[in-house]
């Protein structure tokens, strides 16, 4: 027998040993017994190594060991020592009685009365308490966090215990080793030892590779415990970082939750840390848990909840589904990931079942897809049962909470999900205090004024677990007159998207199975250009809105209705008249405090008057500005007030259909109505173009990685042109839903008034400025500095109507994809020399964003070129996508320059990434008979076959090269092809291609009809996209031979990041010798893989510069006639 045999025969034995493992083990759900039998049986070695990973929920036999005996040497229970009984005797109602009994048969610990406790208004005013109590502290400080960053909050609490330390305080800090790796390992922590600070690791991973075998890598200590002098306890969500959160700031902030608790109750969460501690620390912390609490005033009953994967199976969903069945008329809940097992999901619904009001809140942008994807798949049986499902869109909501009937509140570390049931140690506590509880409902209301809705129409639209983009809404929550449904959006964000069961273009499905088979082919070789469309992430507000206590500002003005002004009107106006008086910016200010504080009141109330009031508030916040708010502080909210209000005026003006493109809008104020007249300034397109304003607010998407704003005066917004106008010859080449750039400024026009004491105007004038060409207008004879977001057209376009299915589709199926040709972002401009984007194999136009963006935030860029972008599908050969390229350039420029007038349009630039490159290769030589000859062995007037396909053979083998074209700029271009394309792999993705039905016929016909005239390479079968890429393709290497022609210059930027021990030196797809090409004027390497090329900051900088150069060799005249150029300096 030889050594494969017995190999082969040693692996059976395990494969069969885990078989019985997983049959016996206990507490397993059959689903999961199926599927780990059969990925051990079906995946050899990696499904054994898998199941030792990830199978058991353990975290080995020593740890369990020192555990059970630091509990066992604890007072069994975490109550009232000897004396102490009558003082913390809880008084639990007896409808809540048994909610206490399920808690106390979990971890032991008994109700105990007599707790007080605050919550904390934010996450760095509980810092704040905390570093607080620990600089009062005298005995000892105990802290135990899942994640504690080396970032400014995690630093202060570190200094705080060295200084605690220093007086003699016995502190104890442990982290998960896992959580907490990077301060564990950082000069913090070893800081904090030095300075005395006891130190542990909870659940440290210790040797990789030995770790499976000792206990599963991911049963983490998720627990957040502070414990100060035996008398103060904090417990929550949050854990020891900044609300930005460092290592994942893309989804800040995170919205936490914590209560700080002094009482008896402080000793339960003691045992918590103990047992944690005393089981990584020899170290006996038994005495702590006998000492005296401090005698307490009145309070409230209260019990500590810890699980974890040692504790009583399915522990955390028991207590969630007792609290659940137990509410009688309300039950709200807040979890950041709710993946829940089959009994929590039907309490939740038999819940609302039963008629009690089930309100849940997600956070809409998660730091886990994955995760996010998976909680959505669970909304329609939700929303089915009545659960109101709204997803909260102020940050990522991070806080877990539940609270039942307005009495009784579970606060604390445990999410929803099967990590916190299954895998996890947390630490909740349970308590009943209507007063307290009511505090924890208003947090959940305030949530809920921070979220949108979830209907049962929006998951059917949303075809989930799959989601579709989405804008929402910021700040229409206030105005429950306005369906949120219908509002167009003050302020813009997507929500996580998770992964498609099929995926569809232009009413074509591609099918489950091909879908998959390609997206295992992607995930393995990453050798797609699809780095744009990879599943996106949604992030935390950028540009802060108006806080919604304005709603409480100035309160005198608000003791009557708004809707009746008679009692407000006269106050009002003696303010007004004592602001014209003066000239005080901060009489303007509360001026505009008021109104919009009326605004909001006119909100709740329904009230038409609500535009009019937003009016108002912008009118006087502008006039704070332009009367010369000297204070930072006041400018600042000026201009915070002025920009929601102008946002709440032209939202809620199209929500009414006031607003028209190209004319005035009436705004009905107490006052009257006021006519605002639209000016646009500086823009290439006609005012009917104007037909929809998105005010900017909150965005983030993962195809844009660097966003260029600046601040100053005005309103950035998006305007939408949702359909066309024909108002342009070029109008079939503009982009469907095209998206542009503006700042709004509005202004009072001062010499018209309604005699009004003071004189408030009865119009103004809403200016449209290009943001692209203006930095600064002129106001009061003063210049000030225009605000501008460059970057939100891109970001709505690709959040509203990205073609993040394109890729797939136009691979798959070329003839599916009906969008292909050239495509303009703006009109075209005469004298603005044309940048076409080429995109690349399994890519669409979208995966330019970040380059588009970063060019046209500078002012030369726009001053001199036009951007264009070539879509084609990438599946077919791409000698195709190059004579598609050629005719709809030229056909392009006869349109827009029929007389040939505009020199711009010969001094082209091609930027190719990728199989782009390739494309905008075939429009630099004259093919001559070369390609022809590589492929066939008779001339094409000789082939058989009909004029037609004589006609496109002709069209792709024979070309010039284009004389409009007068630089290319190769991006990670496979010259001489990719290894990739000849690995099973490329050849699976390869087959996955349909042909097109007419291509394919005449393909027959022609191998049929002209037998041994064609190479290889084309009697095999159609040519895909991949096959052309073979390094071995005599079509491709005849195409990298050809010289170019002589006014065409040539730049090259090569990707260098790849793994050196698989791959050659390379962006990991493309090698570098296959990059190289022969002539380019310059050639810049960069590190980054082959999907970041194109979006590189140095590359962006090359291509600027490369541009800058191109610029230099031209010199553009313009005329009242025909446009001109020169070529010199």
């Amino acid at each position: 027998m030889g050594w494969a045999s017995i190999l082969v025969a040693i692996h059976v034995l395990i494969e069969i040993a885990l078989i019985f493992r997983v049959i016996l083990r206990p507490h397993r759900e059959p689903a999961s017994r199926i599927a780990w039998i059969v990925v051990i049986v079906t995946v050899p070695v990696v499904g054994i190594v898998a199941y030792l990973l990830f199978g058991e929920v353990s975290i080995g036999r020593k740890r369990i060991a020192r555990m059970r005996q630091a509990i066992e040497s604890q007072p069994k229970f975490a109550g009232p020592v000897a004396g102490e009984e009558e003082n913390f005797k809880p008084s639990v109602p007896e409808a809540w009685d048994h909610l206490f009994r399920v808690g106390e048969s979990i971890s032991g610990f008994q109700p105990v009365g007599a707790n007080q406790a605050t919550l904390m208004a934010d996450s760095n005013t509980m810092v704040e308490s905390l570093i607080s109590d620990i600089d009062s502290a005298t005995d000892h400080v105990h802290l135990l966090f899942y994640i504690w960053l080396a970032d400014n909050n995690g630093c202060k609490v570190v200094e705080a215990l060295k200084r605690a330390a220093a007086r003699g305080v016995k502190c104890r800090a442990m982290a998960d080793g896992l959580g907490s790796r990077l301060m564990i390992k950082s000069e913090h922590w070893r800081s904090m030892q030095a300075a005395g600070v006891h130190v542990a690791e909870a659940l440290p991973i210790g040797n990789v590779l030995l770790r499976p075998f000792m206990g599963r890598i991911d049963l983490r200590n998720h627990r957040k415990i502070v414990v100060i002098d035996g008398r103060v306890t904090y417990c929550g969500s949050q854990n020891c970082a900044d609300p930005e959160f460092r290592v994942k700031a893309k989804y800040a902030p995170w919205v936490d939750a914590v209560m700080r608790f002094e009482g008896p109750i402080v000793r339960q969460n003691q045992h918590l840390f103990a047992s944690d501690w005393m089981t990584f620390v020899d170290e006996d912390l038994t005495d702590l848990l006998r000492s005296p609490i401090p005698a307490p005033q009145a309070g409230f009953p209260a019990q500590v909840i810890g699980t974890g994967p040692t504790v009583r199976y399915s522990a955390m969903p028991e207590t969630f589904e007792s609290l659940m069945y137990a509410a009688r008329r309300e039950l709200i809940v807040t979890t950041p990931y709710y993946v829940p097992n089959e009994s929590l999901q039907e309490a939740l619904c038999a819940t609302a079942r039963r008629g009690i009001e089930t309100t849940i809140v997600f956070p809409a942008n998660n730091d886990s897809w994955i995760v996010a994807a998976a909680s959505r798949s669970y909304y329609w049986d939700l929303l089915d049962a009545g659960v109101k499902i709204h997803e909260y869109v102020g940050g990522l909501l991070h806080t877990k909470s539940l609270t039942i009937d307005g009495e009784v509140t579970l606060i604390g570390s445990a999410n929803m999900d099967r990590r916190s049931f299954d895998l996890n140690y947390e630490n909740n506590i349970l308590f009943c205090d209507p007063r307290l509880t009511e505090a924890i409902r208003n947090r959940q209301m305030e949530y809920l004024q921070k979220s949108t809705p979830v209907t049962q129409e929006q998951v059917a639209e949303r075809n989930l677990p799959s989601e579709p983009p989405r804008f929402r809404v910021l700040g229409a929550e206030a105005n429950p007159a306005i369906p949120l449904q219908t509002l167009p959006a003050v302020a813009f964000t997507r929500v996580a998207k998770g992964p498609h069961w099929t995926i569809s273009h232009s009413g074509r499905t591609v099918p489950f199975l091909r879908a998959n088979l390609l997206a295992i082919t992607l995930v393995l070789t990453v050798t797609c250009c699809v780095g744009c469309s990879s599943c996106p992430t949604w992030q935390a507000p950028s540009i802060p809105g108006v806080s919604q206590s304005t709603a409480a500002a100035n309160s005198v003005y608000l003791a009557s209705n708004p809707c009746d002004p008679a009692g407000y009107r006269k106050a009002i106006d003696e303010r007004i008249a004592w602001y014209e008086a003066t000239g005080d910016p901060k009489i303007a200010q509360q001026l505009s405090e008021t109104f919009v504080a009326l605004a909001v009141e006119a909100d709740q109330a329904r009230h038409s008057s609500v535009g009019g009031w937003y009016y108002l508030a912008a009118v006087y916040s502008w006039k704070t500005l332009s009367d010369g708010a000297t204070s930072p502080a006041l400018w600042s909210r000026a201009s915070q007030v002025y920009c929601e209000s102008l946002a709440r005026v032209v939202t809620i003006a199209q929500y009414n259909g006031c607003y028209q493109p190209g004319r005035a809008m009436q705004v009905e104020t107490p006052y009257g109505p006021v006519q605002i007249r639209l000016h646009a300034h500086e823009f290439p397109w006609q005012p009917s173009d104007f037909q929809e304003l998105y005010p900017v607010g909150e965005y983030e998407t993962s195809v844009i990685t660097r966003k260029h704003r600046r601040p100053g005066y005005g309103l950035p917004i998006v305007v939408r042109r949702s359909h066309p106008t024909c108002a342009y010859i070029e109008e079939a080449n503009l982009i469907d839903g095209l998206c542009f750039a503006a700042t709004a400024v509005l202004t009072p026009n001062d010499d018209e008034c309604p005699g009004t004491p003071g004189g408030i105007p009865r119009s103004a004038t809403l200016s449209l400025y290009n943001p692209l060409n203006t930095a600064s207008i002129e106001e009061c004879g003063e210049s000030l500095p225009l605000a501008a977001d460059v970057t939100a057209p891109f970001a709505y376009h690709a959040i509203n109507q990205g073609d993040s299915d394109f890729w797939l589709t136009s691979f798959l199926d070329p003839d599916a994809a009906a969008d292909d040709g050239l495509f303009l972002i703006e009109p075209y401009q005469p004298g603005k020399i044309p940048v076409v984007f080429i995109h690349g194999l399994l890519s669409s136009p979208a995966t330019w964003v970040d380059l588009a963006n970063d060019l046209r935030a500078h002012p030369g860029f726009n001053e001199h070129y036009q951007i264009w972008a070539f879509r084609y599908s990438t599946g077919g050969p791409f000698l195709e996508a190059g004579a598609q390229l050629r005719r709809e350039m030229g056909q392009l420029i006869s349109m827009v320059d029929p007389q040939g007038c505009d020199a711009a349009l010969e001094q082209i630039v091609l930027l190719g990434h990728s199989m782009g490159g390739l494309v905008a290769r075939l429009q630099t030589f004259d093919s001559g008979c070369q390609l022809w000859n590589a492929v066939a062995n008779r001339p094409l007037d000789q082939i058989v076959t009909d004029e037609q396909t004589r006609a496109l053979l002709a069209e792709q083998f024979f070309f010039q090269a284009q004389t409009s074209v007068k630089r290319v700029v190769y991006l990670a271009t496979p010259h001489l092809g990719s290894e990739w394309a000849n690995r099973p792999i490329g050849r699976l993705a390869s087959a996955m291609v349909r042909p097109r039905p007419g291509i394919e016929r005449r393909h027959e016909q022609l191998i049929r009809d002209n037998p041994g005239v064609f190479s290889g390479e084309l009697e095999r079968g159609i040519p895909t996209s991949i096959d052309m890429l073979d390094p071995q393709s005599p079509l491709l290497r005849t195409i990298r031979c050809q010289p170019t022609a002589c006014w065409i210059e040539l730049d090259s930027i090569i990707g260098t990041k790849h793994i050196p021990v698989f791959e050659k030196p390379g962006d990991g797809i493309v090698p570098i010798n296959s990059a190289l090409f022969p002539g380019v004027e310059s050639q810049l390497f960069v590190y980054a893989k082959h999907t970041e090329v194109h979006r590189n900051q140095d590359s962006t900088s090359e291509v600027w510069r490369i541009l800058q150069q191109h610029l230099g060799e031209v010199s553009v005249e313009l005329s009242e006639g025909c446009n001109t150029m020169a070529v010199g300096p």
